[in-house]
């Protein structure tokens, strides 16, 4: 990397004056600006000398030039101090500080104004004074500033505005146009993970939030909202200024003429942030929690804490299935974190109350919609389908929707993929007779409620005759249908139609997966994978509506999937992936032992056989872990089945004797054959069976 060269046209050349591109023949290029402005930007840097030439060489090219630019230098380890010093000796930087490598992003803006004083205009009219906030992984645009500057004087309200900001690597990435955020405290941009700028979004417009990277602000509003909160030294800080500048009586606006090429070097964790939590995800949901609580008017601060709270235990949940318990930790340490310490919110709130205008009106309207989080959830499994959702080295997201081309296309033509829509195909088709006939209902279904909430009062009520010593069955499944159902928007029907119509391909998926541990023929996996699908116990299952029996044969492979990690430590046996495998595996045993309670005791025996032969010592503690997590997610329906074991011979649903087949002969069951209504012929699974023994 060689620092800015002085020598540049980009530096001396003549360029357009303060007031805005010359005309050119007569014909004006873009309107001019009429009032006079001056502009003093900051930039910080902490290890950016990969991005920081081409920053300083597009700072330097801007059409409108800023009047002092500014840097400090957040303790860098690489040839950042050196570039920028050298950047100072030619000129290009009119000062520069050296900050310790803990020092935030808002105090290091105003360590770096400390001291600065405005300069008289050159007429009698009076002067705007902007400061201009920069990224080192940050690129505008030769008018970024000028567009900007453009866009303030058409709103005289406006006090914070930004640019539209584009991928570094591929400019044709949208990346943001100003955002949001839900009320959950989830960041909102409502544009798609790999969406390119087409122009759909252009157009100057009041959002609730834009980025630090780039932000043009008054410096009378800065100074009077005390600049960014020294308690959020990277995540949030955009959005908490913002807000308060709403609150004041403020317009925020983003200015998509005006373009930058953005990195985002810590949000796809290419650097990690040094001050605050050293872990990033922690660091992003405690500024989160804190932002909202600090900012929301007093009245919905118990709404909030109610949403936040949770959304935290919904992505927490949704960690600990995905197997990574460290980000579940982080998410809820980073909310708790907040909410212990009350009287820091306290001061915040005090802080903003001298401040505050109107505090909800004019922000209520700018919040992200209300299904914005199921979107989020969405795109989120999304991009598991894609591929790691965790950058690896110096591959940016973009870099890496690069190199696959057309994401879509790759995904949809991919095998396992294929499989799945294939199987949901052939579901659909064969059960098109209960698509749009009211609710499911016959053979072992239970009749399902109108809504979720009578699945939760239901669940809870079976709580109390546990204690009382009654000996009634224990709807172990109902809180895993009520939770579905919940996330179904309260529809309970829906969530048992998903098990029904979702096991067949959800156990196709998993087997495909899972025979990739043994075999990388895709064939096999496919033929591997439809096989166990469509065995005469899943489609037997699901022609006498078995919810027990589909929840098995859908979760079967990935819990051996899970458990063989437990076994092998993961890559390279290390004890802490088997031990997180562990926490993994127990809570999908906790949700199959819900709809199938025997499948506890089989996992029991099989535990046991694996500390005897495979796991020795201190390593079969994780076994135990797996084991101990269904019974204690499962209380207090556990005292029951204890009590009653007869209840581990039941499923979910409810028993009959149309349901199976008296006369099934041991054969029969020798060549699973499970007998009962919508089974195929015994040659059919002989044929299966012999297939799996070769």
């Amino acid at each position: 990397m060689t620092p800015v060269n002085p020598d540049s046209d980009l530096l001396d050349g003549p360029g357009p004056g303060p007031d805005g591109p010359e005309l050119d023949d007569g014909v004006p290029a873009r309107p001019s600006l009429t009032g006079h402005h001056r502009v003093t930007a900051v930039l910080v840097a902490h290890d950016g000398q990969r991005w920081l030439p081409e920053v300083l060489d597009a700072i330097s090219a801007q059409e409108r030039r800023v009047d002092r630019l500014l840097a400090a230098d957040t303790g860098s380890r690489d040839a950042t101090a050196t570039i920028l010093t050298e950047a100072l000796a030619h000129g290009v930087l009119d000062a520069l500080v050296t900050l310790p490598r803990d020092t935030g992003f808002g105090t290091a803006v105003a360590r770096a104004l400390r001291g600065t004083i405005g300069q008289a205009p050159v007429s009698g009219d009076p002067v705007a004074d902007w400061l201009w906030l920069l990224h080192d992984d940050l690129a505008p645009g030769p008018a970024a500033l000028f567009e900007l500057l453009l866009a303030a004087e058409g709103d005289p309200q406006a006090a914070i505005l930004g640019p539209k900001l584009r991928g570094w690597a591929d400019p044709r990435l949208l990346r943001e146009a100003g955002f949001s955020v839900t009320r959950g405290g989830r960041r909102w941009t409502g544009l798609d993970r790999t969406e390119r700028d087409q122009g759909q979004h252009d157009g100057t417009r009041e959002v609730l939030a834009v980025s630090t990277a780039g932000m043009l602000v008054r410096r009378d509003v800065w100074e009077s909202l005390g600049g960014l909160d020294p308690a959020l030294p990277f995540f949030r800080d955009d959005l908490d200024l913002c807000w308060r500048a709403w609150s004041g009586g403020h317009h925020v606006l983003a200015v998509t003429d005006a373009v930058g090429a953005h990195a985002e070097a810590l949000g796809t964790s290419r650097r990690l942030p040094d001050a605050g939590p050293s872990r990033a995800h922690r660091s992003d949901r405690a500024a989160a929690v804190f932002t909202m609580l600090a900012d929301v008017p007093a009245w919905r601060v118990p709404l909030t804490i109610l949403a936040l709270l949770t959304g935290t235990a919904v992505r927490s949940l949704g960690y600990l299935l995905a197997k990574v318990p460290g980000l579940a930790l982080d998410e809820l340490a980073g909310a708790l974190g907040v909410l212990a310490r009350p009287g820091r919110l306290r001061s915040a709130r005090r802080r903003r109350a001298s401040d505050t205008r109107s505090p909800w009106a004019p922000v209520r309207g700018l919040l992200a919609p209300r299904w914005a989080p199921v979107r989020l959830a969405v795109e989120t499994l999304g991009s598991g389908l894609v591929g790691p959702g965790r950058l690896a080295g110096a591959e940016t997201a973009e870099l890496l929707d690069e190199r696959r081309g057309r994401p879509a296309r790759r995904v949809l033509t991919r095998p396992g993929v294929l499989v799945v829509l294939g199987l949901v195909l052939v579901t659909l088709v064969a059960g098109r007779d209960l698509i749009g006939h009211g609710r499911l209902v016959g053979g072992a279904l239970l009749p399902a409620p109108d809504g979720a909430r009578a699945l939760w009062a239901s669940y809870v009520a079976g709580w109390h005759p546990v204690w009382l010593g009654s000996t009634s069955p224990a709807p172990l499944y109902l809180a895993v249908l009520a939770l579905v159902g919940t996330v179904l928007l309260g529809k309970a029907s829906a969530a048992v139609e998903l098990v029904v119509f979702g096991a067949v391909p959800m156990a196709g998926w998993g087997a495909y997966v899972a025979l990739g541990r043994l075999s990388r023929a895709r064939a096999l996996r496919v033929w591997g994978a439809v096989a166990y699908a469509l065995t005469p116990t899943a489609t037997g299952a699901l022609a006498a509506g078995r919810l027990g029996t589909l929840v098995a044969v859908a979760l079967l492979p990935w819990l051996a999937l899970a458990a063989r990690r437990v076994v092998t430590g993961g890559p390279g046996g290390r004890s802490s992936a088997g031990l997180r495998a562990a926490w993994g595996t127990g809570l999908l045993l906790a949700v199959l032992t819900a709809f199938v309670p025997l499948a506890w005791v089989l996992a029991a025996v099989l535990a046991t056989a694996a500390a005897v032969t495979v796991l020795r010592g201190w390593r079969s503690l994780r076994l135990l872990v797996v084991l101990a997590v269904p019974l204690a997610v499962l209380l207090p329906w556990t005292v029951e089945l204890i009590r009653s074991p007869r209840l581990l011979l039941l499923e979910a649903g409810l028993p009959g004797p149309g349901l199976s087949d008296p006369h099934l002969s041991p054969v029969a069951v020798l060549l699973a054959h499970p007998g009962g209504p919508g089974t195929t012929s015994v040659y059919v699974t002989a044929g299966l069976l012999a297939g799996g023994l070769a």
